[in-house]
């Protein structure tokens, strides 16, 4: 018996003895050698067993670096990781019990949002406007988006809002309304209103009380075909029981609900045709053709017990959906918390209606084209990557594809790293999709067999083409160079992409997708927010600038800039003429800059506009009386700016006109211009309470008359 078996039979002794007795008194009572024989056992086993478990794990860690460098030889460059082909399949929902097992059992990643428009000559991408008539400035050709206001032929459709929220309530100023009008001469005849006043209709009542279901409607903007035109508005109801006791009344309200409706009225007498409600919050709408697009975003069925439908109405009639036309996939995400809704509404004679339903989280946005809709979702939670020696960290976006060629029907998912920040930043041009991303990667590299971070934070920017094959998106080409922070502003334009970083403006022929021409035009004091393509080679930008260096001090900007770049020769971009500056002292907002459809463009002329919010701070001065009145030691005013363009000239930017509007003391946003359209010669400025005509000459614009609408 060797001396490690003596020890085992002493401890299987001591055992013994301790199922009898208290296992302290057994070793209080041992003597002294024994004491010391067992503690000398302990030590020597714990040792054994403490150089086993070394052993073991250094034969694991030495596994893992034998499989890493096995595994990722090839891994060179930064990979994301690509959906299966199972995930990327679609599945129609079978019952309401597949939906709730769906939801049920969605999976807990953290994949929240962190976040929120006439064709050129070689470009299928952009809308601008021209001819004889006035167009909404739309991101894609013959893709037309909403507005408040719209011109087809001499008709003008105008919506305006009547009512201002504030600290004390709602307080009315003019009309919920749509106006039809027509150019007549040097004036405009108003044809009708349609008015969206606030109702009330009694649900039940008794000699105590009265049950009111109130009905408010706000107008959203308007879209036309040939056939109709189609006014969008917000419905909020809510229910109220209105009593009286001990001589005063009382109001209780309850049962809030929201709905987006859709009213189509016939354009030869502008009369109701038909009417949709759609569930959810309307994310965006198209018209492509004679067929309207409705995309909405609807989240309330989770918190119903029952996970019911969602349900529409077609002129107050209500339907459910069918499960037949609700849909899953686990390529876009396995944390479900809504429905992407999809209407298709073919607007003929006869007026048809086709729904998609897709469960999926909550997305960021949509983009659509004539072919596809395109919708984006960014991911917060962090992936990660293994290369030989560096451990990767990034985020993802996913775009769902939905093909609108023939019906509405699912066509896959694609995955590209960092973020898409907007629906400019997709664009499909002759089968090539092209998506534009950014975000940031850590590095941390393998040292002493743990990753410790290197201090690598790079922000990227990735241009990611897909192409179809086999009815299968699949990634043929990722550019990835020094594009300095994010992306922007991105504008496609076939096959010509110009991006602008915070300082530079790159142009990026993808003509050939494998080999693009990068070239770039550093803009030392200049952010450009967004670029609008004139002609074939100048881009007008809008954006703002810097004193010199201020930028890197962390400053805040000075103004605005408006100028007109030459990108001709791509390896010489250049500013033509001397930019349009306003300075930030005085003009406190550029609102085109957070919505494209503000820009007014008749470029057939080599004009455009744009409203800008006017401040001005009279405190030396003794103050600025107001309108009304009023004494204050500032003013704001609405402005609405003209600009010309001459291509022939040493500065092709100029100032043409200034229209100022001061408001009243208080400076109510319903006095502010809203628009400006064009029908031939005449301009037509619109603002909530008036229109004013004027008239187009070589000297520039000319008032004719005013119309009053409030």
């Amino acid at each position: 018996m060797n001396d490690f078996d003596r020890e085992i039979k002493k401890s299987k002794e001591c055992i013994e003895k301790s199922m009898m007795n208290n296992p302290q008194d057994i070793y209080m009572s041992s003597n002294k050698t024994e004491k010391r024989k067992f503690s000398a056992f302990k030590t020597k086993m714990a040792f054994k067993y403490a150089v086993c478990l070394l052993i073991i794990a250094m034969v694991s860690v030495l596994c893992i670096v034998l499989l890493n460098d096995d595994n990722h030889e090839k891994e060179d460059e930064f990979i994301v990781p690509p959906i299966s082909e199972n995930d990327n399949e679609i599945i129609k929902i079978s019952s309401k019990k597949q939906i709730q097992e769906l939801l049920e059992n969605s999976s807990s990643e953290k994949n929240k949002n962190d976040g929120p428009e006439e064709d050129s000559s070689d470009d299928e991408n952009i809308g601008e406007s021209g001819g004889d008539g006035y167009q909404t400035n739309n991101q894609i050709a013959n893709v037309d988006e909403p507005d408040i206001v719209k011109v087809n032929g001499d008709y003008i459709y105008y919506i305006t809002s009547g009512y201002r929220t504030y600290s004390g309530g709602i307080k009315k100023f003019g009309k919920n309304c749509l106006y039809i009008l027509k150019a007549n001469g040097n004036s405009v005849d108003i044809i009708k209103e349609i008015i969206l006043e606030p109702e009330e209709k009694i649900l039940t009542e008794n000699y105590e009380a009265k049950v009111y279901d109130v009905y408010s409607y706000k107008p959203i903007d308007i879209l036309y075909t040939d056939k109709y035109l189609i006014l969008k508005y917000s419905t909020s109801i809510y229910s109220e029981v209105r009593y009286h006791k001990n001589g005063v009344n009382h109001y209780n309200r309850s049962n809030y609900r929201n709905y987006i409706d859709f009213v189509v009225y016939d354009l030869n007498n502008y009369e109701e045709v038909t009417k949709l409600s759609v569930p959810g919050y309307n994310i965006a709408t198209r018209v492509i053709g004679n067929e309207m697009y409705i995309m909405n975003e609807y989240y309330d069925y989770k918190n119903n017990f029952n996970y019911d439908l969602p349900c529409y109405y077609i002129n107050d009639r209500w339907y459910e959906a069918s499960c037949e036309r609700i849909y899953y996939t686990r390529a876009f995400g396995t944390n479900i918390n809504s429905y992407l809704v999809i209407f298709r509404v073919q607007l003929d004679e006869t007026i048809a209606y086709e729904d998609f339903y897709l469960l999926c989280p909550s997305i960021s946005f949509v983009s659509v084209n004539e072919k596809y809709i395109f919708i984006a979702r960014y991911y917060s939670n962090v992936e990660t990557v293994l290369t030989k020696d560096v451990y990767t960290e990034y985020r993802k976006s996913k775009v769902a594809i939905i093909n609108i060629e023939d019906g509405i029907q699912y066509d896959g998912v694609v995955t590209v790293e960092g973020n898409v920040g907007s629906r400019y930043q997709i664009d499909e041009y002759n089968g090539k999709l092209r998506i534009v991303s950014s975000g940031y990667r850590n590095s941390y590299k393998l040292v002493d067999g743990k990753y410790k971070y290197d201090c690598t934070y790079q922000n990227l920017i990735h241009i990611n083409i897909f192409e179809k094959k086999d009815n299968k998106w699949g990634v043929i080409n990722v550019i990835k160079d020094d594009f300095g922070s994010y992306p922007r502003d991105v504008r496609f334009n076939g096959n010509i992409l110009t991006m602008s970083t915070s300082n530079k403006l790159f142009y990026i022929d993808l003509s050939d997708s494998l080999n693009p021409l990068i070239t770039s035009k550093e803009l030392v004091s200049d952010n450009i927010s967004y670029q609008y393509p004139y002609k074939d080679n100048y881009m007008i930008n809008f954006g703002t600038y810097y004193n010199i260096g201020s930028y890197y001090n962390n400053e805040t900007s000075k103004g605005y800039k408006i100028s007109l770049v030459d990108i001709s020769d791509p390896n010489n971009i250049k500013e033509v003429g001397k930019p349009i500056l306003f300075d930030r002292d005085e003009y406190t907002s550029l609102l085109v800059l957070n919505n494209p459809k503000e820009l007014f463009l008749d470029l057939n002329r080599g004009i455009f506009g744009f409203r800008i919010m006017k401040y001005r701070d009279y405190d030396n001065s003794g103050g600025y009386k107001y309108p009304d009145g009023v004494i204050k030691r500032y003013y704001y005013a609405s402005d609405y700016l003209l600009f010309k363009i001459d291509l022939d000239s040493e500065n092709p930017l100029s100032l043409m006109e200034e229209i100022v509007r001061v408001n009243n003391s208080d400076f109510y946003s319903h006095q502010a211009y809203n628009r400006m359209v064009f029908i031939k010669d005449k301009y037509y400025l619109l603002a909530n309470d008036e229109i004013t005509v004027y008239s187009l000459t070589s000297n520039g614009l000319t008032e004719l008359t005013k119309v009053k609408l409030a």
